[in-house]
């Protein structure tokens, strides 16, 4: 066989390989028309899909905006302070915490921890203040919840 030859038989493989390949491509677009109603019936179906979808998410726009008004009310500040609150204690195993909203209202918790007691106190938070007198550590936690999460 002539080197002619050779190069015709490849050039013809080539062809049947890319005549395959695009038969192929055809078989699966072809595959995805359904075999009742054809194409016009698969564009209404989609439409009926798309328009379900639309109503669902319709539907949760009130839900959507519900969440969204009550977002300022959640907790969504923390500040944490350690520290030592007694003598016979070290290692900074007392902390102070404040959980807060957006407008600086929630509660500080204090845990304070001794040798042979812990006390625990929790002072309510209007507006990034004390309803009550606060401790350096409290009002501190309080900052660090503000000024972190601001």
């Amino acid at each position: 066989m002539t080197l002619a030859l050779w190069i015709a038989i490849g050039v013809l493989g080539l062809v049947v390989i890319w005549l395959v390949t695009a038969l192929l491509r055809v078989r699966s677009v072809v595959q995805l028309v359904p075999e009742e109603g054809g194409v016009l019936e698969a564009i209404r179906e989609l439409d009926r899909d798309l328009e379900s979808l639309e109503s669902t998410v319709e539907g949760m726009v009130p839900r959507l905006q519900s969440v969204e008004q009550q977002l300022p009310g959640t907790i969504s500040r923390t500040g944490v302070v350690r520290y030592d609150a007694f003598d016979d204690v070290t290692g900074a195993l007392s902390r102070s915490l404040a959980f807060l909203n957006d407008r600086g209202t929630g509660i500080v918790l204090t845990v304070l921890v001794g040798r042979s007691d812990s006390l625990f106190y929790v002072k309510q938070i209007e507006g990034g203040l004390g309803t009550e007198a606060l401790s350096p550590e409290e009002s501190a936690a309080i900052a660090a919840a503000m000024r972190d999460s601001a």
